[in-house]
């Protein structure tokens, strides 16, 4: 899971958290890939708003365990009634498991 930013926004040197996909299920870019400055141009020539990015936040992610997030995440789906599709779905369905296997880690 990463941050979602903006194509403007993206720098050279940052890291995709996950692959990016075209329209038509074709891998543009894979996950960990390191963006380069020819980069912006190939995603923005495909009609593409955002990326997912590795953040800060991937670190907190990597201390939950494995079990934990798997629980969090059938939590969820029990309260769900649709599965996310497009990108800022996936995120904050990825963002709402996070969230629920912290609190539930805390306590």
């Amino acid at each position: 899971m990463g941050k979602m930013i903006l194509i403007e926004d993206l720098k050279e040197g940052m890291v995709l958290a996950e692959s990016v996909v075209n329209s038509f299920g074709q891998t543009l870019l894979n996950a960990g890939c390191i963006i380069g400055s020819n980069h912006k141009r190939i995603l923005k020539t495909w009609n593409l708003t955002s990326v997912s990015i590795k953040s800060d936040d991937d670190e907190v992610e990597n201390k939950i365990s494995s079990e934990l997030l798997k629980f969090a995440e059938d939590n969820l789906k029990l309260r769900l009634l649709w599965q996310p599709k497009l990108p800022a779905e996936i995120d904050l369905y990825n963002s709402a498991i996070l969230h629920l296997a912290t609190k539930r880690q805390v306590r």
